[in-house]
């Protein structure tokens, strides 16, 4: 079973993570560059 829960702060890094390993391919994004935590923050 899979369980769903909301993000989280300290999840913040990870998540940028993941979307980073994404942009080469730009599949799902449109971002050029890798972003940092800083940016994503708000």
């Amino acid at each position: 079973m899979v369980e769903f829960y909301l993000a989280q702060a300290p999840d913040l890094a990870r998540i940028v993570e993941i979307y980073n390993q994404s942009i080469p391919t730009r599949l799902a994004t449109a971002d050029l560059t890798p972003v940092t935590v800083d940016q994503k923050k708000d």
